[in-house]
């Protein structure tokens, strides 16, 4: 079997992507390009892949990315929670399937067997533990689900580490910023803090945008609604506008970027209440969607 390219593997991907978002099958051409990694050992390739298109999934499309070939891949990597909960899903699909099982079984030994980082073997005996103190007050159910969600898997998963290693590409006065609105961003899309998501996102957008103009295109000022502006005094509604006019990003980029600016509109309760509208799960990851789109056309 020829190598498999990293070409290839994007060209599959895109043609998987639109046949999720157009809501047609693509269990056949995931199956192949998953089975074809495993078998060339390309295993972070493969987790790529998953994170990717997890990032396009709605919720009756996740269960369908997963298969015994990501669960492998997640296992090979260390990731052990993530692989767990894939395979038992699978399990759930496919009782009768052996090498779920296998694989599932595998997961479990190694969870059963692994200490955190920098662990000494010392505390595993009861003698090494220290007095507890008894707390009284608890963190809110919601919350506590919430924290969960902060792991190195769910980084990992969301692209969070690749999109850092990007941006650290921009220049270095814009770098620290642009790493800390990611860092919120982020943060507030793992706990679901829906407004916060589309306010960040927007900013990030803004920062991203304006640099590029004047990096690339050593745009200090811009002619705008008859007034001449600096680039960073643009409006989110204005640097798209210039960006469709000179075809800088994408039709899509820039239809995900429109669509994440028109959730700006929710933010505030009275609108949401005048037109019944909410921001949801949609807006969130509709905004956070056009921010890593963004980075990976730019940087």
């Amino acid at each position: 079997m020829p190598k498999v390219t990293k070409l290839q593997v994007k060209q599959c991907t895109d043609e998987i992507k639109y046949l999720m978002l157009s809501g047609k099958d693509f269990a056949q051409p995931l199956a192949q390009l998953y089975t074809q990694l495993r078998l060339q050992a390309k295993y972070e390739w493969l987790v790529e892949v998953y994170q990717l298109l997890l990032l396009y999934a709605n919720d009756a499309q996740i269960s369908c990315l997963y298969h015994s070939a990501l669960l492998q891949a997640l296992l090979q990597l260390g990731y052990a929670q993530e692989a767990q909960q894939i395979g038992q899903t699978l399990l759930k699909q496919n009782p009768a399937d052996p090498e779920t099982r296998k694989l599932l079984q595998s997961v479990h030994m190694r969870k059963e067997t692994a200490l955190p980082a920098y662990t000494a073997l010392a505390v595993l005996s009861k003698y090494t533990s220290a007095c507890t103190h008894k707390i009284i007050d608890t963190l809110p159910a919601q919350w506590q689900d919430k924290l969960a969600a902060l792991s190195p898997e769910k980084l990992t998963t969301l692209g969070y580490y690749k999109k850092q290693k990007q941006l650290a590409r921009a220049p270095k006065p814009y770098r620290e910023i642009l790493h800390t609105d990611f860092d919120e961003l982020t943060l507030c899309y793992l706990f679901q803090l829906d407004r916060a998501v589309v306010a960040v996102a927007g900013a990030l957008l803004e920062t991203l945008l304006a640099l590029h103009l004047q990096q690339k295109y050593k745009f200090n000022r811009i002619t705008s609604g008859g007034q001449r502006k600096k680039v960073f005094d643009l409006s989110l509604h204005e640097l798209l506008h210039i960006y469709s006019q000179k075809n800088i990003l994408s039709p899509s980029v820039l239809h995900l970027c429109r669509a994440a600016r028109a959730q700006r509109n929710f933010i505030h309760p009275g609108k949401e209440l005048a037109e019944k509208n909410s921001l949801g799960h949609s807006s969130r990851q509709i905004c956070f969607l056009a921010v890593m789109e963004v980075i990976d056309a730019l940087l």
